[in-house]
């Protein structure tokens, strides 16, 4: 039985046993497969936290340990990257890797198995772990049991598996164990940890895994906490942050971003940067740049809101990278700067505004640098007071203007600022200007920097000169009144109350004061009041203690006091100027005092008065004057008409009666200019300004020269006119025919107009020494007061007269003052509705005849500017050809220059001496005709200048004249007056350096032009053109001025558009410029009302109103379209 239990025992037992070599290989197989998948893990777990550079040393070490042990079984170790490349291994690491075990295949018959582990981190493989295990071990196990069983029997089966059991159970317990721990730290729970009792390899094991899985939770609790911080940050920063992916689409913003731009987070989410920004793509390249990795620092740009508001943001930006260091986009930090940058914008006004304040006041400001006390700074009032450009003063230090002494005096005092940081007041500092030696009251202060230090010195200089002369005054009538105190002190007291001068006495031991009686007056103090010098400083005006103080203490010290400054009487201030002299003792120390105060506030007031007197009675001479040039200009234009068809007609008649005709209304003509010549200088005739000539001429034909004038209308108008002339009367006296002629007319035309029936006459009679002239009439006569108010400007005895005569009022003035000018008189005598006799009585001499001058037969027989060499600048070509016409008609050679600078290359070309006389434009391009003259006078002073100028007015003339012209003739030019002109200036030979050069045909033949076909007649009329002007300026050749009126159709057709061009661009001074050209050259053709027009805008340019001048183009355009469409029959 114990056989057969034995035999049984065995036969389980071998059945046990080849079954139990089965399940131990296939537990063997299992129990691998577990282990190699725990080992996997575990060394995922180790070696993740150690893939930094500064935790490969620890990784080294640990596979190292790994290896070594004897608990593991493990045979080599290798580390790998992504690419497979080997970053760490044991020494016993097979080259090259040897297969991998298939798991689902038994043991393999080699002693060690193959296995991988990838490496993973944040569920990416990053590398990977080979390794491999020694199964050696379990191969000889096997073998062992086998043998034992058949030792062992049963009892030492039943003890092997019992033993198997226990030691199975208890290692796969804790493997277990640190298998739940891993996969729990693998899901985030960091708190489960690994049991560390059990065998040293295990225990070891666990307590690494649990130091592990401490780093990890430490780790992620710090990462945990920055993203709370960040989120904190992010969340509440003021600042607007934006994230965008590369698409340039908002990912994430905070409340700030969301404010910033108004839109809700769900809105911003679904836009792009493009949508936002205002400027259409001004900040692409900054995000491209941001895309390529760069940075953006203090970018700014501009934002459109929800609202629809623009703002401006400064943008600080950084691109945003992933793991594999890829852009993946961008954040950005704005902050809204738009209320900045309008802060900015304000202030740069403000500075503009006080730039414009500084550059307008009337004093002389400057600024120094503290260091070098050189100017950096002048206004407007310091170059004009300097006489000197502003960049010629720039930089410069005193020295650069002033004497050694003086300079040495400008600098001490402006270190005295700088050092002591007050103000100082000079009161009187004398230099030398081109307008000659100025006295300057000047105040310093210094400008500090930031930091306090001190950068600049401001000065602010006012020219008192004017002021000291009237204080010279002042103080000549005040020694004339203190030597009238002198010479009658028994009245002194009267006096002072007279004079408003009072006198003072102080002792300076006790300083107390005496004061007369005009003195407590002044300063309006009880008479016989007790009063202190501390009392007098009380009275002294706030603005005016310190200035006045310092010269009391100056003339303590032995300076004069003399000095003007206001006193508070009853809460009024009044102006004084007190003087003083000092008596010292032999010490040199004052002892008394003895003053006199003077109340100036009515001098004061006066003097305001009379600057404001003064300032209207400018306004009124300015008003006036632009009246006289308006006036001038309108008789001007009929005028030239007249005399220009007078000359013709005159010199084209072959009749003697014709002739006779023309030459009246030549006299009469000049005559009228000549009264228009005083009217326009009517201002110079009432102050006495206006000369009179004292000439040879015929009494009885001036006589008759007026009397023509008006005796043909008398007759059409109904009267009988009778002139009696005294046969005593000489037939040649001295005198000035113009204005006697002047005088008769404005008599005769007077009784003319105010008698309606009767009739008119003059009598003319020797009365003495005096010769007196009646114009009597039976018209509607004056009373007393009417005749009181006759002679004063613009007064017709009252207004009904001027309603139903009309007239200015202004011809019995002027003819008061000419008679008196001439050393006569006229008397008045006249009774309502029973007519009026005017007398006029001058003393004319008999005198001798003189021989008429040849000059005046010349103009009609001969060319008057045969062989002079003329050099005539114009810029405009028309007037060129008008004035090369005229004056080669004359016989003249003419050069032109189109600026000043060909003028001044002319005169280096050919020399000074080839030219007789230049005729200078006043304006023209690049160098005006002012500039050139001066320039002209540096090369010679023997050449003389005549200057040609579209303006009638007396400022005009003196311009020239003050360039160095000796005269100017006005456009449009009369061919007379400019000969005429010419001919007064010829000095010396004429030169005929030019004459084989530019000599014409016409003038190589010595003849004038051949006169124009009956066939090139001019037409009856042209649109808008006065045709009588025009070919008056040209001597009458229709072929002449035909060409000049194609000329101006191929050139200004297109002006009116140019100018309306130009005032759309707001370049006022081009369209300045071409209406002045447009002026001249219109008024030169004939085409007057257009010559008006043109100067209307000029005039608009001048005064910088650019919607005047556009308002007149409808005008202009009308007029030269009316001009251009006429001038288009010229062609046919």
């Amino acid at each position: 039985m114990i056989a057969g239990i034995v035999l049984v025992l065995l036969v389980l037992v071998m059945v046990e046993t080849v079954s139990m070599r089965r399940a131990m290989e296939s537990e063997s197989v299992e129990h691998l497969r577990d282990e190699l998948l725990k080992t996997s893990k575990l060394l995922n777990l180790v070696v993740v936290p150690h893939t930094t550079p500064e935790g490969m040393e620890t990784l080294r070490a640990y596979l190292k340990e790994l290896v070594t042990g004897d608990g593991e079984g493990i045979v080599y170790l290798a580390l790998l990257d992504e690419q497979n490349s080997v970053l760490l291994q044991t020494r016993d690491t097979p080259d090259p890797m040897p297969p991998l075990w298939d798991q689902s295949r038994p043991l393999p018959d080699a002693p060690v198995v193959h296995a991988v582990q990838p490496i993973l981190l944040g569920g990416n493989r990053i590398g990977a772990l080979h390794f491999g295990l020694d199964i050696s071990s379990i191969r000889e196990t096997h073998a062992n049991i086998q043998r034992e069983q058949l030792l062992l029997q049963a009892g030492g089966l039943g003890i092997a598996l019992i033993l198997l059991i226990f030691f199975e159970r208890r290692i796969n317990t804790r493997l277990r164990r640190l298998m739940l721990a891993s996969q729990a730290l693998a899901v985030g729970n960091y708190s489960e940890r690994a049991p560390e009792s059990g065998p040293k390899e295990l225990a070891q094991l666990a307590r690494d895994f649990n130091s592990m899985a401490d780093a990890v939770a430490e780790r992620t609790a710090a990462l945990q906490e920055n993203e709370r911080k960040y989120r904190g940050i992010f969340t509440e920063s003021v600042a607007a942050i934006y994230v965008f992916d590369r698409d340039k689409n908002f990912i994430d913003t905070n409340e700030a971003g969301i404010e910033l731009l108004g839109y809700s987070r769900n809105e911003l989410l679904n836009m792009s940067i493009p949508e936002v920004d205002a400027d259409r793509g001004a900040v692409q390249p900054a995000q491209e740049h941001l895309l390529a990795g760069g940075r953006i620092v203090n970018f700014e740009h501009r934002l459109v809101r929800k609202d629809g508001n623009i703002i401006t943001v400064l943008n600080n930006s950084r691109p945003v990278f992933d793991s594999d260091g890829e852009v993946t986009g961008m954040q950005s930090t704005l902050i809204d700067v738009t209320e900045r940058k309008k802060i900015e914008h304000s202030l740069q006004d403000r500075e503009r505004e006080l730039d414009t304040i500084i550059e307008n006041i009337p004093n002389m400001l400057f600024v120094k640098d503290a260091k070098e006390l050189r100017f950096v700074r002048f206004n407007q009032a310091g170059e004009t007071l300097l006489g000197m450009p502003r960049k010629d003063l720039i930089g410069k230090n005193d020295y650069d203007f002033f004497p050694q002494e003086q300079a040495d005096f400008f600098t001490a005092k402006d270190r005295e600022v700088l050092e002591s940081g007050k103000l100082l007041d000079i009161s009187e500092e004398p230099i030398e200007t081109p307008k000659g030696t100025r006295i300057l009251h000047t105040r310093k202060t210094v400008i500090r920097g930031k930091n306090g230090e001190a950068k600049y010195l401001l000065g602010i200089s006012e020219d008192i000169t004017e002021r000291k002369r009237a204080e010279q005054e002042l103080e000549s009538h005040r020694l004339h009144l203190e030597e009238l105190v002198a010479e009658r002190s028994a009245s002194l007291a009267r006096a002072e109350a007279i004079a408003h001068v009072g006198s003072w006495h102080v002792d300076m031991a006790s300083s107390q004061l005496t004061w007369s009686s005009e003195t407590y007056h002044i300063f309006g103090v009880p008479v016989g009041a007790q009063v202190s010098l501390a009392d007098f400083v009380g009275f002294v005006h706030p603005d005016d203690s310190d200035r006045t103080m310092a010269a009391w203490h100056d003339a303590l010290k032995g300076a004069p006091y003399d000095i003007e400054h206001r006193i508070l009487v009853e809460g009024k201030a009044k102006w004084v100027r007190e003087r003083a002299e000092m008596v010292f003792d032999a010490q040199g120390q004052p002892t008394t005092a003895h003053g006199a105060v003077q109340d100036i506030t009515e001098h004061k007031a006066a003097e305001q008065a009379m600057t404001d007197a003064k300032e209207r009675a400018e306004a009124a001479a300015g008003a006036k004057s632009e009246f006289l040039a308006n006036m001038s200009h309108e008789i001007r234009t009929p005028l030239n008409a007249v005399l220009g068809l007078a000359r013709m007609g005159q010199r084209d008649s072959k009749e003697s009666e014709n002739r006779d005709r023309f030459h009246h209304i030549l006299n009469s003509g000049q005559h009228l200019l000549g009264i228009l010549n005083d009217i326009l200088d009517l201002s110079k005739l009432e102050s006495g300004k206006v000369k009179v000539e004292n000439q040879p001429f015929k009494l009885v034909a001036t006589v008759k020269d007026a009397v023509s004038l008006v005796a043909s209308q008398a007759g059409e108008k109904g009267l009988a006119f009778s002139l009696h002339l005294d046969p005593a009367l000489p037939a040649w006296v001295a005198g000035d025919s113009l204005r006697l002629r002047q005088i008769l007319l404005n008599l005769l035309s007077n009784a003319l107009k105010f008698t309606k029936e009767g009739r008119m006459q003059l009598q003319i009679a020797c009365q003495g020494e005096l010769t007196c002239f009646s114009v009597i009439d039976t018209g509607i006569g004056m009373n007393s007061e009417q005749i009181s108010r006759l002679f004063t400007p613009f007064d017709q005895g009252d207004t009904s007269t001027t309603r139903r005569f009309g007239g200015t009022g202004l011809g019995l003035a002027i003819s008061h003052n000419l008679a008196n000018l001439m050393d006569g008189y006229i008397s008045v005598k006249s009774e309502p509705d029973r007519g009026s006799t005017f007398t006029l009585c001058l003393p004319l001499e008999e005198t001798v005849p003189e021989v008429e001058h040849e000059s005046r037969k010349l103009a009609l027989t001969d060319s008057r500017l045969k062989g002079i060499h003329v050099l005539a600048a114009e810029d405009v070509e028309m007037n060129r050809l008008i004035l090369k016409d005229t004056l080669e008609y004359e016989g003249a050679h003419v050069v032109f220059a189109e600026n000043g600078y060909q003028v001044l290359e002319c005169l280096k070309e050919w020399g000074i001496t080839a030219f007789d006389v230049v005729l200078m434009d006043v304006q023209m391009p690049l160098m005006d005709g002012y500039e050139a003259t001066r320039r002209v006078h540096k090369l010679t002073s023997a050449l003389p200048v005549i200057g040609l100028t579209a303006h009638a007015l007396g400022e005009e003339r003196q311009h020239c004249l003050a360039a160095g012209m000796v005269e100017h003739v006005t456009k449009p030019f009369d061919a007379d007056d400019l000969v005429a002109a010419i001919l007064r200036q010829l000095r010396r030979p004429k030169p005929a350096t030019l004459s084989d050069v530019h000599a014409t045909p016409a003038q190589e033949a010595g003849s004038k032009p051949v006169p124009q076909s009956a066939a090139e007649t001019p037409p009856d009329s042209l649109p808008g053109i006065d045709l009588a002007d025009g070919l008056q300026r040209l001597r009458g050749r229709w072929p002449s001025y035909k060409k000049v009126l194609l000329m101006f159709r191929q050139q200004h057709s297109a002006s009116a558009d140019k100018m309306a061009s130009l005032l759309e661009q707001g370049d006022i001074e081009e369209a300045r410029l071409l209406a002045h050209r447009l002026k001249g050259t219109c008024g030169n053709v004939g085409a007057k009302r257009l010559s008006e027009q043109a100067a209307v805008i000029e005039a608009a340019c001048n005064a910088n109103d650019p919607e005047t001048a556009a308002a007149q183009m409808a005008a202009f355009y009308a007029g030269l379209k009316e001009i251009m469409d006429g001038l288009a029959m010229l062609d046919e």
